[in-house]
């Protein structure tokens, strides 16, 4: 995963250094399965320009209630799997 950060908070994920769009998505949707729960709506934003020339892709996503103690150890889990730095905020 190179250089990617990882911010998991009760209301939001970000994620920086992404550096291609098929990553950035294969992420997003990824995540979204993790912590989609019945009845939670998502935002998702995108930053920054992704390639060689790029300084990298931002994903910001936003819920519109809190992730669970469980939920954000899962995200955590799952971005430590793929050798992201990662900060998780409570």
């Amino acid at each position: 995963m190179g250089n990617i950060q990882v911010t998991i908070a009760k209301k939001e994920i970000r994620i920086s250094g992404i550096h291609t769009h098929v990553f950035a998505r294969f992420l997003t949707t990824e995540l979204l399965e993790i912590v989609m729960s019945k009845g939670r709506r998502v935002n998702v934003f995108f930053e920054g320009e992704p390639g060689p020339r790029g300084g990298g892709m931002d994903i910001k996503i936003v819920f519109d209630g809190e992730l669970s103690d469980l939920e954000m150890d899962a995200v955590a889990r799952f971005f430590k799997l793929k050798g992201a730095d990662i900060k998780v905020v409570r």
